[in-house]
């Protein structure tokens, strides 16, 4: 969830990722993973953003609860080499977590929800923190009576605009809630955007034109289904327009946004059946939308099986785009899985990774300065108990070694890797049993099956070409 205008990579790392990324869909190649590691306690910990930190570390932002007790925002940050060099914790009585972090001028600023307060509702919460994770300023807004942040953005001019959704009760349907202060944390507007149904907004990012745009779901009056959302509005809030995207018989929401080189954008999240919303729905398969600068869908695919696949997060690459979540495997557990798509939305890998026999989360991925990865979720496979952050270092897709056989990551990561990797699975067939090619234009909605048939893998893309959201 995140981004904007940031040129990930160097133009010596794209010179040499060109040469490199053409063998990707071509070989059989396993992940090499240069370190991981494993941040929590004995409570439960989880991680919903990344960001570099500027002097090549990295900030994790989410959420830690004890056993026994509410949760506290959670801000983390590693060096290079994921040794943990502080964490803070930010909050009140109630349930406290970080969902986004985006940089701003002089430091960092935070999205989530806060349930401090007296009556314990839930509030959409902004905070302002220096390099050294010092808080400089904390806004807390309640919309029509509850409040959550979910994504954010600053602006050039200083300020900082967040997006959520907002409620009259825990029990009534949500409206997208944008919420934009000053540079020092003032309230300068509020807007709602939504009708009888549950709507709600994931991600934020800044269009072309100085503009906003805002990815989610909504559910148009007289229907029971959302479908994905995208809003554009001014820098005052005001909507130029909005388009609504899905199969027609699925829900479909966006989780993530990001503004690709073109000035088009690309929406990865889940198509589901069922009404629920967080817990297991009948079934939910990873979704992924391309449209032009203007909103104009170009093609929108479903990737999955029977189990709760999602896709959290997103990136540009040279050739394609590079797809961030997780898979439920088949005997119930769940693992990280990355893929890579080609510019016409087709498979031309996948990648998975298990830490073991539990859940294995992922939410959220970020390039590095080499043309690796970091990539970092939630499992309760290993660490010191209960939920445990689990973050890991890929290293540059040129640099995999070729094989054919199942491998231990232990070999090329630190002592305590547990990471099960599988090989690579090739660019697969869609319906009708017919090879797609990459260059041919792809329908305007496919239907493509994940192909892994085993435990998850791991991940591994190209340096990022264009702006991410971040």
């Amino acid at each position: 969830m995140k981004q904007n205008n940031c040129w990930m990579v160097t133009a010596a790392a794209l010179l040499v990722l060109a040469a490199l990324i053409g063998t990707a869909a071509g070989a059989a190649t396993e992940p090499v993973i240069e370190w991981e590691s494993w941040i929590g306690g004995t409570g439960h910990e989880s991680i919903h953003d990344i960001y570099e930190s500027g002097d090549g570390g990295y900030l994790l932002a989410g959420n830690t609860t004890p056993l026994n007790g509410t949760g506290d925002a959670y801000l983390i940050k590693i060096d290079g080499n994921g040794t943990k060099v502080w964490e803070k914790t930010f909050g009140g009585a109630g349930e406290d977590v970080f969902m986004g972090v985006e940089p701003v001028t002089g430091g960092f600023i935070l999205v989530g929800m806060t349930a401090a307060g007296t009556n314990g509702a839930d509030r959409l919460m902004i905070v302002k923190v220096d390099l050294n994770g010092t808080k400089v300023f904390e806004t807390n807004a309640s919309g029509r009576g509850i409040a959550r942040g979910l994504g954010v953005i600053g602006a050039p001019d200083g300020s900082v605009i967040a997006v959520g959704l907002s409620a009259t009760s825990a029990s009534a349907a949500n409206d997208i809630y944008l919420v934009k202060v000053d540079a020092t944390g003032k309230r300068l507007w509020e807007k709602y955007y939504g009708g009888q149904g549950e709507d709600r907004g994931f991600a934020i990012t800044q269009a072309a034109d100085g503009g906003f745009v805002v990815a989610g779901a909504m559910t148009q009056d007289g229907k029971t289904m959302a479908d994905a959302y995208l809003l554009k509005i001014d820098k005052d809030g005001t909507k130029a327009w909005e388009k609504f995207y899905g199969t027609g018989d699925r829900q479909e929401v966006g989780f993530d946004l990001t503004r690709m080189a073109d000035n088009g954008f690309l929406v990865v999240g889940r198509s589901f059946t069922g009404p629920n919303w967080w817990g297991i729905p009948e079934s939910s398969e990873i979704y992924v939308l391309r449209t032009d600068r203007d909103g104009v869908k170009q093609w929108e695919k479903t990737f999955g099986g029977a189990g709760f696949d999602r896709a959290w997060d997103s990136e540009e690459l040279p050739d394609g785009y590079a797809i961030f979540g997780s898979k439920t495997m088949a005997d119930g557990t769940e693992d990280f899985l990355l893929m890579k798509l080609t510019k016409t939305g087709m498979v031309a890998w996948e990648q998975t990774l298990s830490a073991g026999t539990g859940h294995d989360r992922g939410y959220a991925m970020q390039s590095t300065p080499d043309g690796g990865w970091i990539l970092a979720g939630s499992s309760d496979s290993k660490g010191a108990g209960g939920r445990d952050i689990w973050v890991m270092k890929l290293a540059p897709e040129g640099t995999w070694s070729e094989t054919t056989t199942t491998v231990s990551a232990t070999a090329n990561a630190t002592a305590n890797t547990t990471a099960t990797l599988l090989p690579m699975t090739p660019p697969p067939t869609v319906s009708g049993g017919t090879t797609t090619n990459a260059t041919t234009a792809a329908p305007t909605t496919t239907k493509a099956p994940l192909c892994l048939a085993g435990a998850f893998t791991a991940l591994g893309g190209a340096a990022l070409l264009a702006a991410r959201r971040r």
